[in-house]
């Protein structure tokens, strides 16, 4: 338990003046906190000592203080924001967060002295200043938690620093780690956490951690001064820095969740550093899950031998980092060129959590033996879709993982590419006829009224179909369209056969296949094709806003909850992911339909027109709903080099700076979500041939007049 105050910790100097190395010792040693606390005087540095040259596995301490595996027993959940710290228990278990950090610092700033006795006096005297301010920090801390009732080792510390750092071999690495690392971190929790004791009405230590972040100012600027001291004059100090860091710490253990660059900069800190930082992605402990875009699943699913043209390969490279609105924050997203720091930085001005990129030749048949993430834990593969090219890619990550690793993970590959192919919806629709040769075409034909579409197995983005439109006595195939389908039946061995329907929507319901069977259902969008059915935007936010009255009654079933599109397309979902999983799928997943004009008025639901047995744009729009504010229009679309044309921009930029001018970007709430503005999810100066975007207007009405303007009519 800890003492009542701190003047009972802070035992009396037994002189005046005390060596470093004898102050450090007993920090270092010290068994108890008296001994942590001791008070040494005046410090002077005349007797240095012989270099300690093993450290110990572990600092002297309390039985209660000693260190816990990293992996063992789990800690409480670290309380965040005002809410949380209503609860006196809570603040307590925050600070007790935080003492634990001073007396590993503390600590570890012991061990340098003892391990570098012919360092600079000036760099030695600022560590030994900086212990100083520690512990006070540390008895401010204990004497708070007391009157919260929250003892000194309630909760359990583990190794991960120290034995990260114990092993130090130079001042210049213990500048870099500590200082530019911990320390720096401490920067954006102090202020962090001084605002929310402020709010949470404690006020005392509110103002406590303020000075705390006054003194962390003052040891960064000294790991700042030495790391430059010790470094290449031709080094950048974030190239210095990235040279000395200890795997496996990594920038982005040296910020918290909010990133402040004035108290980087009051520290000593350049520009040049903080941007870089800012940007900076990396786990800090938790496995991630590796994403990476393949839109050749589906052409590898019909043919496994199947390569890319050089159009596809661009627009693969081109649209490679909208991944990233899928994973969380901290996982891996493989894109053929690492980001510039000013679209990154632009994300995170619009809200948006950063996944971590990295650099790999998408397109190439395997990754690289020699590619830096054979080296990283993972935690799980997630490709846009599974298959056969996905899984030689990543053959031998995959084999380092249980069960092969994918997250979407399910045996019997081979026998699974049926599912991308249009037969296996047609044959879960009453409406659709699989047909394997032309005598069955004719028999299918003669058995509708007409118009009639029919499509390729493997047909995509609306290629690999025919329009067979109505006639006496039934559709038939005219011009080159008997030739098409010889073609067709040989190239794909089928085709499916169906009713064109009066479309006036286009609906997706969104779900994930479990390991089990259950359907976990993602929700709803709505999404906007041309007029052969090619895929032009999906909604962001409401998937009925802007639709004409009669048919926002129809979307919302008349009133009727059960009757509503969302939640007929819910059924559905639940019935072919059945299917699915009986099939061998696990993983995402989506079903296509559309809301079609009745002959004699009023409207229908088609809720199966195709199944998608990997990632859609509709999965990339639920998640972006969560960046679109409450009442706003958005649209995630694709811009195709087309599209520039007709609205006369030089580029994507050039278009982007368009839409920036006519929606000029709005954020509100907490946490920020956009209520007008445009985001390039990809880098606008590096696409070729094609940009994803998000799009905001405050309303249909306005986010229409916008895309309209310049020459995004599709969007409407």
């Amino acid at each position: 338990m800890p003492p009542a105050g701190p003047g009972a910790l802070a035992a009396s100097s037994a002189s005046t003046s005390t060596a470093l190395n004898v102050f450090a010792q007993r920090v270092l040693y010290g068994e108890s906190l008296a001994d942590k606390l001791f008070d040494p005087g005046q410090l002077h540095d005349d007797v240095r000592g012989a270099a300690l040259a093993v450290a110990p596995l572990e600092p002297g301490r309390p039985d209660e203080l000693r260190f816990r595996s990293s992996t063992g027993a789990a800690r409480p959940k670290f309380p965040r924001g005002a809410a949380a710290l209503a609860d006196p228990e809570a603040r307590g278990v925050v600070l007790h967060f935080f003492a634990n950090h001073e007396l590993l610092a503390m600590e570890l700033m012991a061990l340098a002295l003892l391990r570098f006795p012919d360092a600079p006096t000036g760099f030695r005297l600022g560590v030994a200043h900086t212990l100083r301010d520690e512990q006070r920090h540390l008895r401010f801390y204990l004497d708070r938690m007391g009157e919260l009732g929250v003892p000194f080792g309630a909760v359990p510390v583990t190794d991960f620093f120290w034995a990260t750092l114990r092993e130090m071999p130079d001042p210049a690495t213990f500048a870099a780690n500590l200082s530019l690392v911990f320390e720096q971190a401490n920067l954006d929790f102090a202020l962090q956490y001084a605002k929310a004791f402020h709010q949470a009405g404690d006020v005392a230590t509110g103002a406590v951690l303020e000075q705390v972040l006054r003194d962390e100012v003052r040891h960064v600027a000294h790991g700042v001064r030495w790391l430059r001291h010790y470094a290449d004059p031709a080094d950048s100090l974030w190239n210095a820095w990235l040279k000395r860091l200890v795997p496996p710490l990594t920038p982005a253990r040296a910020k918290g969740s909010e990133f402040d660059p004035e108290v980087r900069a009051a520290a000593g800190i350049d520009a040049d550093f903080v941007e870089r930082l800012r940007v900076f992605v990396h786990s800090r402990g938790r496995a991630p899950t590796l994403w990476w875009f393949d839109p050749t699943v589906e052409d590898q699913a019909r043919d496994s031998r199947s390569m890319p043209t050089d159009n596809v390969r661009t627009v693969w490279a081109d649209l490679a980092p909208l991944v990233g609105a899928l994973a969380a924050r901290d996982d891996v997203v493989l894109v053929p060129h690492l980001p510039e720091r000013a679209w990154l930085a632009d994300l995170l001005a619009a809200g948006f959590t950063l996944p971590e990129f990295v650099e790999a030749p998408l397109g190439s048949p395997t990754l690289p033996k020699d590619h830096p993430l054979h080296a990283r834990t993972l935690g799980g593969l997630m490709p846009w879709g599974d298959g056969p090219g996905p899984r030689r890619f990543v053959g031998a990550l995959a084999e380092r993982l249980p069960g092969g690793g994918f997250v979407a993970e399910a045996a019997g590959l081979a026998g699974r590419a049926h599912l991308f192919g249009k037969p296996f919806a047609a044959r879960l629709r009453t409406d659709a006829t699989v047909c394997t040769d032309e005598a069955a075409v004719a028999t299918a034909l003669a058995a509708l009224p007409g118009p009639v579409r029919i499509k390729a197995a493997f047909g995509t983005a609306g290629r690999g179909q025919v329009r067979v439109p109505a006639a006496d006595g039934g559709p038939r195939l005219t011009g080159t369209q008997p030739g098409w389908l010889a073609r067709t039946l040989r190239q794909h061995r089928a085709v499916v056969v169906e009713p064109e329907y009066t479309r006036v929507a286009d609906v997706s319901a969104l779900f994930a296949v479990e390991a089990d069977g259950a359907v976990r259902h993602r929700g709803m969008t709505r999404f906007i094709t041309d007029l052969h059915g090619t895929w032009r935007a999906t909604c962001v936010g409401d998937a009925a806003a802007g639709l004409p009255p009669d048919l926002l009654r129809f979307f919302a079933g008349e009133g009727r909850l059960a009757d509503s599109v969302p939640s007929r397309m819910t059924a559905e979902a639940e019935r072919v992911g059945a299917a699915l999983f009986a099939a061998g799928h696990r993983g995402a997943a989506g079903i296509d339909g559309l809301v079609a004009a009745r002959p004699e008025g009023g409207f229908a639901l088609v809720p199966l027109i195709e199944v998608n047995p990997r990632h859609t744009m509709g999965h990339v729009a639920l998640r972006l709903a969560r960046r679109v504010a409450p009442g706003a229009a958005g649209r995630l679309v694709v811009v195709r080099v087309p599209d520039l044309r007709v609205g006369g921009h030089a580029g994507f930029e050039a278009l982007v700076a368009a839409l920036d001018a006519r929606l000029p970007r709005r954020l509100r709430g907490t946490p920020s979500q956009l209520a007008q503005g445009v985001v390039a999810l990809a880098e606008p100066g590096r696409a070729r041939m094609a940009l994803p975007l998000l799009v905001v207007g405050e309303d249909a009405v306005a986010l229409a007049a916008a895309c309209a303007a310049e020459g995004l009519l599709g969007l409407l």
